[in-house]
């Protein structure tokens, strides 16, 4: 039962935090986020990648109270330039994700371009969900050129490593359709 009891208090400590610079955040307080963050780095008072997966998270009713706004996407890239540059701390996969999906949602290639070169810094390899954002972002930005050649390259990958799976092809067909992007030429 104690065990129980340690993850509910880290869970509900890692909320709080999160809650809290994503209030500063908010606030246009950037320094006061970093600070509180990296006080909690150096004291080891709670798992940061963790914390900041929370913060660049879309808020879904998840963990924000309803009376938070979302984070803007220049917040959460600013936010992310500087953890990275002046704390060292590098993102998960799933963070780094959650920006993307962020991108998607703004139709936004620039800067999805600068989070994946993020990731290739940070030694993260794309995985299938990775490249499924990407294929999303380049949709909705109409980018029909960076779509197909992604999708041939996905095709082509899947078909190499022996990975093709229906469902992946299921979700690209959707993603194409969503953006009217089907290509008669583009085979998956």
């Amino acid at each position: 039962m104690q065990g129980k009891s340690q993850v509910s208090q880290e869970q509900s400590t890692s909320l709080a935090c999160s809650t809290i610079v994503h209030a500063y955040i908010i606030a246009n307080q950037l320094e006061k986020a970093l600070t509180f963050l990296h006080r909690i780095q150096t004291e080891d008072a709670g798992d940061v990648e963790t914390l900041c997966l929370k913060v660049f998270m879309e808020d879904k009713g998840s963990f924000l109270p309803p009376e938070h706004a979302p984070l803007s996407l220049r917040d959460k890239l600013q936010f992310l330039r500087a953890m990275r540059e002046r704390l060292k701390i590098h993102p998960t996969r799933l963070a780094y994700e959650s920006l993307l999906e962020s991108c998607a949602k703004e139709k936004d290639v620039r800067h999805a371009a600068d989070i994946l070169q993020m990731m290739i810094s940070d030694k993260l390899a794309f995985n299938v969900f990775t490249y499924l954002i990407i294929l999303r972002i380049f949709t909705c930005a109409r980018d029909s050129e960076r779509a197909s050649a992604l999708v041939c390259k996905m095709a082509e990958t899947m078909s190499e490593k022996g990975l093709e799976d229906k469902h992946v092809k299921f979700i690209i067909l959707k993603i194409l359709k969503g953006g009217n992007m089907i290509d008669k030429s583009v085979s998956i």
